[in-house]
């Protein structure tokens, strides 16, 4: 399990509402009311994993878990009770690049962008990397 530790920097989201969630299994899913909120986003604990990470605030007001007998005994788990929780953000050094070139993305404590390339179709890409300290 990977451990996060240092805020790498701040991510603005604006509100969504509706925002569907789906599982891979057994036809699980949820619906989500997320508030505008501004989130931290933390630096993996090690340099094998390289997903950045935060914890979104919102509302869940519907939740299934479809099990594996099926519809046809009406027993798909469905919980329209609402309740406040968070999700999970997470993205790799491009996105946070291309949220930081965007604005959406305040980057600290060590942490910058800076545009590496250019996709086929004529987009900069970008990335997030550590600044580079002089010795």
């Amino acid at each position: 399990m990977t451990t996060f530790r240092k805020i790498i920097g701040r991510l603005y989201l604006p509100a969504v509402q509706n925002h569907h969630r789906t599982f891979e299994y057994a036809g699980a899913g949820e619906i989500w009311n997320l508030d505008e909120a501004t989130i931290d986003i933390y630096e993996p604990h090690d340099q094998n994993n390289y997903w950045f990470y935060g914890q979104r605030p919102g509302t869940r007001i519907d939740s299934w878990f479809q099990n594996r007998i099926g519809d046809c005994y009406g027993s798909d788990n469905r919980d329209k009770t609402p309740k406040l929780g968070t999700i999970g953000v997470q993205f790799d050094s491009y996105g946070a690049g291309r949220m930081a070139a965007a604005g959406r993305l305040e980057l600290f404590n060590g942490w910058t962008w800076k545009k590496v390339g250019t996709y086929n179709d004529g987009t900069p890409m970008y990335k997030a990397v550590k600044e580079e300290t002089e010795k």
